[in-house]
């Protein structure tokens, strides 16, 4: 008998864990990775990104991690994202915005925890709307471990 209120209060502990773990990890989805793999560079094109799932709400990352990929955002383009990162993992790539509207919690232009990513925004139309922070590491910003020092640069055309 007392083993078994010992399981049942053991099942309820355990139940509501899982539970608030479930809607603690709802409240951030997954980051979503450009591959690049379409025959053109838009962010707006499902086959650029994995598992043809394009990026859309504030919850879910775009995440830049394949070699040498550039994203282009054009007129058309409305992207939401909760980050926006080039330069994930050393890898180097690229964002061109020439119109449309990008809008994220943050904006990350190079990495400098990720050993050593590299990106480059460049920006000659449209909008950008950052929610909390834009960060461009610099050569020797912010590490100590040269491994993993990473580098953003912003280009601003026609302004």
């Amino acid at each position: 008998m007392q083993f078994q209120k010992v399981s049942n209060r053991l099942s309820v502990l355990i139940s509501t864990g899982l539970a608030l773990l479930s809607s603690a990890l709802l409240g951030q989805g997954a980051d979503i990775f450009y591959t690049g793999a379409g025959n053109n560079n838009r962010w707006d094109y499902a086959a650029n990104w994995n598992g043809g799932t394009i990026p859309n709400d504030s919850r879910t990352g775009a995440a830049f991690n394949r070699e040498g990929t550039q994203v282009v955002l054009d007129s058309s383009t409305s992207a939401l994202c909760r980050g926006f990162m080039l330069g994930m993992y050393g890898k180097t790539n690229s964002a061109t915005v020439k119109g449309g509207l990008l809008e994220c919690t943050w904006l990350d232009v190079g990495r400098c925890d990720q050993n050593g990513g590299n990106g480059t925004l460049t920006i000659s139309g449209g909008e950008i709307r950052i929610a909390n922070y834009l960060n461009i590491p610099t050569q020797f910003a912010t590490q100590v471990d040269p491994n993993k020092i990473g580098y953003g640069r912003v280009d601003l055309l026609n302004g």
